[in-house]
């Protein structure tokens, strides 16, 4: 992910009405093990803050990703044909940014489509959207920042300044695109779902 918006989101989600998700709650462990095994894993563990539940030194080179999400449930719609999550979502890392936070927003994964959508919403004007298309390593971001501190520069003009918009993802070569005048991706995202009729 371009760091600069790792740093922004990090920002956003840590200023906002978001709750604490430490490691233990969640099934952050048995999904490190799954990914990494079980001694990668309990390595991992070791690094972890008794008291604060993150990454003492930041997030280790073998959990980063692009974003780590924990605390889910999911379930599937037949009338979508997606897995779509229930309640809030929690995010744990951001490459290798800290986050441990749990927020009201949705993710849903297409299959057939190869498509996941990722809504983060920190407020009636302050939203974030992506769209990743696996088949053409597209990851498309919406935003709306509404809210922000008057030192705060928008996410708009970090995104636009930035040369980072292609990085690699595991294997992968992805490019961001973004479209933070439109909301129509976004509109047609949440408008499936009623707690996001705000």
């Amino acid at each position: 992910m371009p760091k600069v918006l790792a740093e922004h989101l990090q920002k956003a989600i840590q200023t906002s009405t978001a709750r604490e998700l430490p490691a233990e709650a969640t099934n952050y462990s048995y999904l490190m093990a799954e990914l990494l095994g079980v001694d990668a894993a309990s390595q991992l563990e070791t690094q972890l803050d008794p008291f604060s539940q993150t990454y003492k030194k930041g997030v280790p080179k073998e959990a980063r990703h692009a974003m780590v999400f924990h605390g889910l449930n999911w379930e599937y719609d037949p009338v979508l044909e997606m897995w779509v999550t229930l309640g809030d979502i929690g995010l744990a890392t951001i490459d290798d940014l800290n986050v441990w936070a749990s927020f009201q927003g949705k993710l849903a994964v297409n299959r057939a489509k190869n498509r996941i959508h990722m809504y983060f919403h920190l407020g009636a004007n302050q939203w974030y959207y992506f769209e990743y298309q696996a088949s053409l390593g597209l990851m498309k971001c919406q935003f709306q920042e509404m809210n922000l501190e008057d030192d705060e520069t928008p996410l708009s003009v970090k995104f636009d300044g930035s040369k980072d918009r292609e990085f690699v993802e595991g294997s992968k070569e992805l490019t961001w695109s973004s479209f933070a005048l439109s909301n129509k991706l976004r509109k047609n995202f949440v408008n499936l779902f009623r707690e996001f009729d705000n």
